[in-house]
């Protein structure tokens, strides 16, 4: 879904449910790269769907975003959370590189309703990993107490892409097992 070049861009707002959401079995192996889930064309002003990516019911090796600057999707603005993973069938999916909750200048908020990111009720092994993740009116990262075996790698919590201001999330809320934490 997307890609990395500017003409392969989605943009995916104003829905009342999910922008983009893998579920089931036969939801494996996606990559989600390079879209706007939550904003305008823009990417300064948010047109929110209710929640922006959600993977549920046994989705499994998802890709959201990427290495590549172009892979980066735009998260922000959506009433709930930005990404959301869930169900204890759900696993091995990697959230990379993506910007949640600033706007595409990565100058300032544009939060996402609740948290940016979500990972609960039982998911496991998710990679994130080189995210920005800023500007949410709850908090940044809440990882659920049923989930396990989450790393979080190398992300920007709170701050702008550069590091050089501070854009502050509710909190980071972390109650989970088996969970590995480096450079985040």
């Amino acid at each position: 879904i997307g890609g990395s070049a500017v003409a392969s861009r989605n943009i995916i707002s104003g829905n009342a449910g999910p922008g983009v959401w893998l579920a089931g079995v036969n939801s494996t192996g996606n990559i989600v790269s390079g879209n706007y889930i939550g904003t305008n064309l823009a990417g300064n002003s948010a047109l929110p769907n209710d929640l922006g990516i959600l993977i549920s019911n046994r989705a499994n090796s998802n890709v959201i975003g990427g290495v590549a600057a172009g892979t980066r999707n735009l998260i922000s603005g959506n009433s709930d959370i930005g990404v959301r993973v869930i169900d204890t069938d759900s696993i091995n999916n990697t959230i990379r590189g993506n910007w949640i909750g600033i706007n595409a200048a990565g100058s300032q908020a544009l939060g996402n309703g609740t948290y940016g990111l979500a990972v609960d009720l039982g998911a496991s092994a998710t990679l994130i990993i080189e995210n920005t993740i800023s500007g949410n009116l709850l908090g940044g990262i809440l990882l659920g107490s049923a989930t396990s075996g989450n790393t979080l790698k190398g992300n920007l919590v709170g701050t702008d892409p550069a590091v050089t201001k501070a854009i502050g999330n509710g909190s980071v809320e972390i109650a989970a097992f088996g969970l590995s934490v480096a450079g985040s």
